[in-house]
């Protein structure tokens, strides 16, 4: 039997056709169809997983919880110390501060007292002594008309100067701190009649003429001792350590005794010496 041979239409037809089958089919065409029942159940039971996991999840929390709450319990139990023990700190330093406010009032009502009774002390002293120092002026007074009215009598004798001088000597020494002194107040050794010189008298000259004077009045011994307690009476230093210029309320008065007492003392000092026999 004789081969066939296709016709040009027919090979045409066969090349289209293997050219289609070549082809890639559409997406839509190669995707199955949908499968509502799958996808639902496959839905539900993807929730179901998670669910579960999710309880997995909280039960694994809770555990970890419990098996930390010893931990949790313990710190729990720190803190409610540490706030006790920080609450007792905080009342014992409030207690010791009130303690110390309390203390601190007290030393201050305690110091305002002493003060207090400092100060009526002090204003009781200071009456006391300026009661003393009236009394002691009125005294002096006194004994100033006593002298003028004792030594204005009678001729003016160097006996009666000894005399006189030995009398103010011992009343001028009697007192260690007098509150006032003035000039007649104090022992001159002068050959002058009482209340008529005053400290520009008072020299070199008359302080040895009056020694020389008087010695032949006592013996010699007695005119030693007489001398060197003359000498002590008008000594510098003595006078400051009793405050007899202090004593002197009138800066021109203080100043001029000053310079009379310091000749007495600069004219007994060869006196002294001479007495010794130096």
């Amino acid at each position: 039997m004789p081969k066939l041979t296709p016709s040009t239409e027919d090979q045409g037809q066969q090349q289209e056709e293997q050219r289609q089958d070549n082809e890639p089919l559409p997406q839509d065409e190669l995707e199955p169809g949908p499968e509502p029942e799958r996808d639902e159940l496959t839905e539900a039971l993807d929730e179901l997983r998670m669910h579960e996991e999710r309880i997995a999840e909280s039960r694994r929390k809770i555990a970890e919880l419990e098996h930390d709450r010893p931990l949790w319990d313990a710190a729990a139990r720190a803190r409610e110390r540490q706030e006790r023990e920080e609450e007792a700190a905080r009342r014992a330093a409030a207690e010791r501060q009130r303690r110390r406010e309390d203390a601190e009032a007290l030393a201050r009502a305690e110091l305002e007292h002493r003060e207090e009774q400092a100060e009526r002390e002090r204003r009781e002293r200071a009456l006391e002594a300026e009661a003393r120092a009236k009394a002691e002026a009125e005294a002096a007074e006194r004994r100033r008309e006593a002298q003028r009215a004792r030594w204005a009598r009678g001729p003016w004798t160097s006996q009666r100067a000894l005399e006189r001088y030995r009398v103010l000597c011992e009343s001028f020494d009697e007192t260690a701190r007098p509150a006032s002194l003035a000039f007649e107040d104090i022992p001159w050794p002068t050959l002058c009649a009482p209340f008529t010189f005053g400290p520009e008298d008072i020299d070199w000259a008359a302080v040895e003429t009056f020694f020389h004077t008087v010695r032949g009045h006592m013996r010699g011994q007695d005119y030693r001792v007489f001398v060197e307690k003359s000498h002590r009476r008008f000594h510098p230093d003595r006078w400051s350590a009793r405050g007899l210029l202090a004593a002197i309320k009138d800066d021109d008065v203080r100043g001029m005794i000053e310079v009379a007492a310091n000749t007495v003392a600069q004219a007994l000092t060869p006196l002294w010496r001479e007495a010794r026999g130096q």
